[in-house]
């Protein structure tokens, strides 16, 4: 009978290493697949202040009653950096310097996930008055769900968070991207009726470049270029990318050539 001759300490170990590279590639290769051209991040959220009630308070953003704001309360219609958690249900709200809470709620965490909070004035009854009391709460936004920017883009995300009605019903406005002088047409719609219960729009794919960005809150098209029912905001986006727009609801309740009851402001994501 022929003898087996054992393998050595040496040979035990290449044979070992062999075996488990053959055994984590099809896994390796698996993952990378998966997440290719997807926008993926840390576990994390942040603070939008968007209450018209509280628009001379700054708030700040606690986690399971854990102040993560500690260089700073956010000011009315500003954002806060994002802040890491992990994830899970967790309680989310937003105080005063005094602690007194503005709204709270309570969310499923999702992993991988960024999350905007913004604090938001609700409840409105008809088109040209605010009839009943605004209550305020939080509402949360997922930020990075969505797949990367083309080559020489930039994507933006559109949100809602005005209270007052502005000549809309139910408080609804219409983001518009204002086109190039010489145009046909004087603008271009990128989302309608945002406001109600849908307060955020899905990712438009916009060119890395300088954009006015219009929003309008009248009943008809024909206002589209009325200064009165109108705000605007030119930017410069950069490609690869994500952004959020948001309007708010301002201090003043009519429009003059300096102030305007609506603001828009634009924020990262990434």
């Amino acid at each position: 009978m022929k003898k087996i001759l054992p393998i050595n300490t040496a040979g035990k170990y290449i044979f070992m290493l062999m075996s488990m590279i053959i055994v984590l590639a099809p896994a390796c290769k698996k993952d990378k697949t998966t997440n290719q051209g997807n926008v993926t991040a840390a576990t994390s959220l942040r603070l939008v202040h968007s209450s018209y009630n509280n628009n001379a308070t700054p708030a700040d953003l606690y986690v399971d009653d854990v102040k993560l704001t500690t260089g700073g309360a956010v000011a009315f219609s500003n954002a806060s950096s994002y802040y890491p958690l992990t994830n899970g249900s967790r309680k989310i709200s937003a105080k005063t310097n005094t602690g007194a809470v503005l709204a709270d709620t309570t969310l499923n965490i999702a992993d991988g996930i960024q999350y905007s909070f913004f604090i938001k004035d609700r409840l409105w009854t008809n088109a040209t008055n605010i009839t009943t009391t605004l209550k305020t709460g939080l509402i949360a936004v997922a930020d990075n769900n969505t797949t990367a920017p083309d080559a020489g883009t930039a994507k933006v995300r559109f949100v809602n968070m005005s209270s007052q009605p502005l000549n809309a019903p139910l408080g609804l406005l219409t983001f518009l991207q204002v086109n190039t002088v010489g145009s046909t047409a004087a603008t271009t719609t990128l989302t309608q009726a945002l406001g109600l219960k849908l307060f955020s729009s899905d990712y438009a794919s916009l060119p890395a470049s300088s954009v006015t960005f219009r929003v309008y809150g009248a009943t008809s098209a024909a206002a589209l270029l009325d200064p009165v029912n109108t705000v605007d905001l030119t930017a410069s986006l950069e490609a690869g990318k994500l952004y959020t727009l948001y309007a708010v609801s301002t201090q003043y309740t009519v429009k003059t050539a300096t102030k305007s009851p609506l603001a828009l402001k634009l924020v990262a994501n990434n």
